[in-house]
């Protein structure tokens, strides 16, 4: 297990100065405690705690990247943090890649976050990197300090994290979206999809992640005419951005808790 870093060097005033509005902000020691009540390593405290403290829910490059809410937002079905990052949740349908939390999207859904290890504890200090409408895993040379210094002084950060180009494209057709929404691809890219306007539709963030890492695992695995998307398809989070939880997995959270 490895140890704590403690206080993550996030440069807050940099990010500060690169939202698109000032968040309101919290106090550290509420957002540790969160982080701790939901089961959180310690490691991993110390890196997301000041982060959030500070910056909670932030958007940056006017809206192209976006910090996850804490404790989500159920009026537009957004799960918590910790729901998000739970192993029953979407990521169970992902194919690719290695234990990650994900902590930040963009307007197209991709998932950036930090490595962590088989206990869940903080691993390299490196942008894991889920390309939704691709199925694909990254861990780029960026380390966070580094991409938070640059998301409003580099232009690359922009054009690579954000999508810049690709983002006015869709905003160009497909209108303003919300934070809580994306530019999802009905056909992904995994299975072909073109890059064109018809190809595209405005879904909630929480249903374009969940349902796409299904639907090219079916394909790929059962090929199109045999998969209903009706039928085959599931949802792992309520309306209210709720994990769905079974009844064995239900017990093992709650047996978590009371230890």
């Amino acid at each position: 297990m490895k140890k704590s870093a403690k206080s993550y060097p996030w440069p807050i005033a940099e990010l500060l100065a690169s939202v698109d509005a000032t968040p309101s902000g919290h106090d550290v020691k509420e957002v540790r405690t969160f982080l701790f009540e939901s089961g959180l390593p310690e490691s991993l405290i110390d890196f997301l705690a000041p982060l959030y403290a500070a910056l909670d829910g932030a958007t940056f490059l006017q809206g192209r990247l976006r910090l996850l809410p804490l404790e989500g937002d159920p009026e537009n079905g957004l799960p918590d943090l910790i729901s998000w990052n739970h192993p029953a949740g979407w990521q169970q349908f992902v194919e690719s890649g290695r234990p990650a939390v994900y902590f930040m999207t963009n307007t197209f859904g991709d998932q950036f976050g930090v490595p962590v290890d088989e206990d869940y504890e903080l691993g390299e200090d490196r942008v894991a990197m889920l390309w939704i409408n691709k199925s694909e895993f990254q861990e780029g040379g960026y380390r966070w300090s580094d991409l938070a210094k640059g998301i409003g002084s580099d232009p690359r950060a922009a054009a690579y994290f954000g999508r810049k180009d690709e983002a006015d494209w869709a905003k160009q057709h497909l209108g303003e979206i919300e934070t809580w929404q994306v530019y999802g691809m009905k056909a992904p890219a995994a299975l072909d999809g073109p890059s064109t306007p018809e190809n595209f539709v405005v879904r909630t963030m929480v249903e374009h992640v969940m349902l796409t890492p299904q639907l090219i695992h079916l394909i790929r695995d059962h090929g199109e005419e045999d998969v209903d998307l009706e039928e085959d398809l599931v949802s792992v989070y309520d309306t209210d951005g709720c994990l769905l939880l079974d009844d064995d997995e239900s017990e093992d959270e709650d047996g978590e808790r009371e230890d």
